[in-house]
């Protein structure tokens, strides 16, 4: 029996968690950014980090977003395009506030030069 096996899906983004007390954290990151229409995926197994990144690389995820126990009590995220490797911290608050603006300058900050 022949099966149409579907096609890789990218990600818009993985959301890599460094650490239990980012949980709560990360679940809200991922709402979020699935509230403003991006697919994304997240960290339950607390693996570490270069698991995650390996992950997020399966899925050909575009954008990983990396938090820590440090980057949460700073108010902040690490956004890194995986395409490139060029990578931008982000102030939380910030971004909550305004998605499309402050996701549009990050993401030109990202981009090569050439792009």
């Amino acid at each position: 029996m022949d099966y149409a096996y579907p096609s890789v899906q990218t990600l818009d983004a993985y959301v890599v968690t460094i650490g239990e007390k980012v949980n709560v954290a990360a679940t809200r990151l991922t709402q979020y950014l699935r509230q403003n229409n991006m697919s994304v995926e997240r960290e339950f197994l607390n693996r570490k980090p270069g698991k995650q990144f390996k992950t997020a690389d399966k899925w050909h995820a575009n954008y990983v977003f990396t938090m820590g126990e440090e980057e949460l009590a700073k108010n902040k995220v690490t956004i890194k395009n995986l395409k490139n490797g060029r990578q931008e911290n982000l102030d939380l608050t910030d971004f909550y506030a305004d998605f499309e603006r402050t996701f549009s300058e990050v993401k030109n900050k990202l981009k090569n030069k050439d792009e």
